[in-house]
């Protein structure tokens, strides 16, 4: 019995589902979620092995529910709608599309759009605002009455509706919205991105017993032990083997074979209990890519009609005459209207397997006529009834390819790109078309299949633009992990074939690859080498961006004064295209050039967002991040790392999480929180140890660095900075060392350790000293000005001078340096305006370690220093600040929501949290309380 309680109604809901037996702790989990909505919504998830309870929990989940009064969205996998882009999502928000026209024009247009219900191409093509759509009218639903969600199956769904609920699910913590799924795993999932996950094991032997004798009582204590022992704790075999163990059908039902092809077997033990044309029916159903009946009944009617059909029926048999409502009462298939679905996932899969293949082309042959009226779905099952090469049925799957990977659906296009490959008549097709598949299932992060297809593709003649596809594809998922000598050699000699081919963007892509394997490992200039030469032999022209960012890559400095004048000159210029943005954004940060990369990183991101494409706006939100962090705009920068590592963990790219988690660790150490950088810095260091990846390990260093710094304990901060400039240590990264020479000088100053200093510094003045990047040219000034003995004034002078410009962070450092070493000279009018100025700045900021020397400095002088209040910004936690940012430039929270991909509900929550914060009372006065006209995404 599950008790399910609103206000002071309560409702008395009694489950006589077997699969409930021995759940009482996870009942209890969803009644708490369901009941606890109205303060927090959330999501459940629940998975474990095929046949274990997961979908009865779900209905109990939503019984509950719906007996509170709460709106109920539910939608089940079906295998056959996973080609059909957005499919479940339309019948999830089916209840809800009385409300569509509520909605802005914007989300409207899209998930109209998306669901067929306007012209295509009238709403917008972004995958991840039909997500938002349907959040906010999920939303808006929930506004009213809680909104209870429940996903049978998620990983059976169309990938496009999983995407889309995936994102709503990470979104609903502020509606009054419970969202319950199910999926189908063998073990447990190492992440659930912050959901309660059910897991869901085999009974005891005691619920067994008790579920076992509830539904045979009658069963002989021997065949009683044969199916316990068989079924291993899974209700659903505990049920299906009960029902066969006294019969005389395949032993094998109870071999020691795994328990889902045991109840595969028991399934088909059944299924030869039936008529023929009774089995025909279902294979037709199971074989079918819908769920709609009259599809089925006309695909028998075609096979009735066949004469060559070899689906093996007596003489007699009419397949007119089979009624699958008949067939429903045998419980394998539950009929609702119009609509089909199997029992459980393991009955179509018996079905089919107990099929021959010459059935099951036949059926596919039928199915191709019934459907007829639509070109994609016929052409892919005549494709899946032919067993011979042919280029003309290869060229329609191609095509259809094609259209599917514009509609969204990246997994059917691959699958279709697949069966076409088989189908091409020569080697050189059927090897394009499976490095097609490649990449899209690259896109997908589907690992094996991707080698799998390679491994085909080298089997096979290849012309050279797709021998360079398969060469780049060979270090695909090797993102973050340095590439060895035959790795980078295997990518330059595969950007030549491209070049040769004609396909210099792909040779550059490929050299950028070459490039990006050799920066995390911080190869030799033997392997530079190779690389420069490939980058030679391109014909573009070296202020082509593409090439821009190849010469950063492996001359930063060498390259320094030219790549300084063209990213000025790019600077000026109109550019939308975020391809190019952030090629420049990190040509800039990787040469020095702080200030340029940020602001190219921020276009680039806004073009991004606009477009929904995730993955690549984690990149370019990491660039913002760490060119942010160089010219000391803290705000900027816990924004970044925020939304980096959210879109980073959604987008499933490890790396860049870790780097999002640096900045974080970063900007924890300079404002004080010592503990936090170093423990995201241990977590961080794990993945850059097990890669060999010296550029995170670098970035280990620093947020070390500052830590230590931050907590004020300087001669910690040059051990840890100090590995980062040592060639022998792994930390040890060119370019990022050059980097960090300021904050070990300063750490080095700071506890008498300048002689250890030194060299380091002459080492990156003899490598960067000629660049005119502003980030490499303040860093040396300061490091000579802090560490200089007799000539000090002269070189705090020369630092001074680069103040004009520069970021308040950086002046103020100056400042502190220069007012100390003025007080050191016993010159104590002079010293006190610039520690006065530098405290004001660190206050601001909440630079807690530097506001203390400041104070302490000052108080030395004879001054007693004023507290400032830190900077607005640094009083709200990254959301909030981005949100309030934007809503002080006049945005309504839609519109805010739509920038964010936020729901409209969630970003007023951030705003009822900030306001407080803030001491404001209403939008208006937000410009004023956050002093700033600074554009925040």
């Amino acid at each position: 019995m599950v008790t399910a309680r609103r206000g002071h109604n309560e409702c008395v809901i009694v489950r006589n589902s077997p699969f409930l037996v021995g759940r009482d702790a996870e009942l209890a989990q969803i009644k708490s979620a369901v009941d606890g909505v109205a303060q927090r919504g959330g999501t459940v998830r629940i998975a474990g092995n095929p046949g274990v309870g997961k979908s009865a929990l779900l209905r109990t989940g939503m019984e509950m529910a719906t007996a509170s009064g709460y709106t109920a969205l539910s939608v089940r996998a079906a295998e056959g709608e996973a080609h059909l882009a957005f499919a479940a999502l339309y019948q999830l928000l089916r209840p809800l599309l009385g409300r569509i026209d509520e909605l802005p024009a914007g989300h409207r247009s899209a998930l109209k759009s998306a669901f067929g219900l306007a012209e295509p191409g009238t709403g917008p093509d972004n995958r991840f605002f039909i997500a938002l759509a349907a959040l906010e009218l999920i939303a808006d639903a929930a506004a009213q009455t809680p909104v209870f969600v429940g996903v049978d199956d998620l990983s059976w769904l169309d990938e496009a509706s999983r995407d889309a609920i995936e994102f709503i699910s990470r979104r609903i913590t502020d509606e009054q919205v419970v969202m319950v799924t199910t999926c189908r795993l063998n073990r447990p999932p190492e992440s659930t991105f912050g959901s309660l996950l059910l897991w869901l094991d085999a009974l005891d032997p005691d619920a067994s017993r008790a579920l076992l004798s509830h539904a045979a009582p009658g069963l002989p204590a021997a065949d009683q032990a044969r199916v316990l022992q068989a079924a291993a704790g899974n209700p659903l075999a505990l049920l299906e083997l009960a029902k066969v163990v006294g019969r005389s059908g395949d032993p094998s039902v109870f071999a020691s074979i795994p328990l889902t092809e045991r109840l595969e077997r028991s399934f088909a033990v059944r299924l030869d209990d039936l008529d023929p044309p009774v089995r025909t029916a279902l294979l037709v159903a199971a074989l079918q890519d819908s769920d709609r009946l009259p599809e089925t009944y006309a695909a028998l009617r075609r096979l009735a009609g066949d004469q060559d059909a070899h689906i093996g029926l007596p003489e007699n048999a009419d397949l007119r005459r089979v009624d699958l409502h008949q067939v429903a009462r045998l419980g394998m298939l539950i009929i609702d209207g119009d609509a089909f679905r199997f029992r459980h996932p393991l009955v179509r899969s018996a079905i089919i397997a107990s099929a021959t293949p010459a059935e099951r082309r036949a059926v596919h042959q039928a199915l191709a006529a019934a459907v007829s009226a639509d070109p994609d779905r016929a052409v892919w099952h005549r494709a899946l009834a032919t067993t011979s090469a042919q280029e003309p049925l290869a060229a329609e799957l191609d095509a259809g390819a094609a259209r599917a990977a514009a509609r969204g659906a990246p997994g059917l296009a691959e699958e279709w790109l697949k069966r076409a490959a088989e189908l091409s008549e020569d080697d050189c097709r059927r090897g394009h078309r499976l490095l097609r598949a490649a990449e899209l299932a690259f896109e997908l992060g589907h690992h094996e299949t991707v080698a799998e297809l390679m491994a085909q593709a080298r089997t096979l003649t290849l012309d050279s633009a797709d021998s360079a596809r398969l060469a780049g594809l060979e270090g695909a998922f090797d993102d973050g992990v340095p590439g060895d000598e035959n790795t980078i050699s295997r990518l330059v000699k595969a950007a030549n074939l491209a070049y040769q081919g004609g396909e210099e963007g792909l040779a550059a892509s490929l050299l950028l690859g070459a490039c990006n394997s050799v920066y995390w490992g911080a190869a030799g200039e033997h392997l530079r080498s190779r690389i420069r030469a490939g980058i030679e032999a391109l014909s573009l022209d070296s202020a082509d961006p593409r090439v821009m960012v190849l010469h950063a890559e492996i001359d930063p400095f060498g390259w320094g004064t030219r790549l300084v004048d063209q990213l000025a000159d790019w600077a000026s210029r109109e550019i939308t295209d975020a391809g190019p943005l952030l090629a420049l954004a990190r040509t800039a940060f990787l040469t020095g050039d702080f200030e340029r990369g940020l602001g190219f990183a921020r276009r680039g991101s806004d073009s991004l967002r606009r477009q929904g494409r995730f993955a690549l706006l984690t990149w370019s939100l990491v660039l913002e991040a760490f060119t942010s962090l160089y010219v000391g705009q803290w705000d900027i920068m816990m924004v970044a790392c925020d939304e980096a590592y959210r879109f980073g963990v959604e987008t499933r790219q490890p790396v860049w999480t870790a780097v999002a988690q640096l900045g974080q660790g970063d900007l924890a150490g300079l404002r004080g929180d010592a503990a936090r950088a170093m423990d995201l810095a241990a977590e961080v260091a794990k993945q850059a140890v097990k890669d060999g990846n010296r550029s995170l390990l670098n970035g280990v260093q620093l947020a070390r660095g500052l830590a230590a710094l931050g907590d004020g304990r300087p001669g910690d901060a040059v051990d840890e900075f100090g590995r980062m400039v040592d060639p022998g240590d792994m930390a040890y990264q060119y370019p990022q060392y050059a980097w960090v020479i300021d904050y070990l000088a300063e750490a080095a100053s700071l506890s008498r350790r300048g002689e250890e200093v030194l060299e380091p510094l002459r080492h990156i003045e003899e490598l960067a000293g000629g660049t005119p990047a502003s980030g490499v040219v303040r860093a040396l000034a300061y490091a000579r000005a802090v560490l200089a003995d007799d000539r000090a004034e002269a070189l705090f002078e020369q630092a001074g001078q680069l103040k004009a410009g520069a970021p308040p962070w950086y002046r103020a450092r100056v400042d502190l340096a220069y007012g100390s070493w003025l007080r050191r000279q016993r010159r104590i009018a002079e010293s006190r305006g610039p520690l006065a100025s530098a405290q004001a700045v660190f206050d601001a900021l909440g630079a807690g370690a530097w506001s203390a020397r400041a104070v302490q400095e000052l108080a030395a002088t004879g001054r007693r220093s004023r507290q400032h209040e830190p900077d607005a910004w640094a009083k709200l936690s990254a959301q909030e600040l981005q949100v309030a940012q934007l809503a002080a430039q006049g945005l309504t929270n839609r519109e805010i929501g739509e920038r964010l991909y936020l729901s409209h509900r969630t970003v007023s929550s951030h705003l009822y949290r900030a306001f407080p914060k803030l001491g404001v009372r209403s939008r208006s006065q937000l410009h004023l309380a956050l002093d700033t006209d600074a554009d925040p995404g």
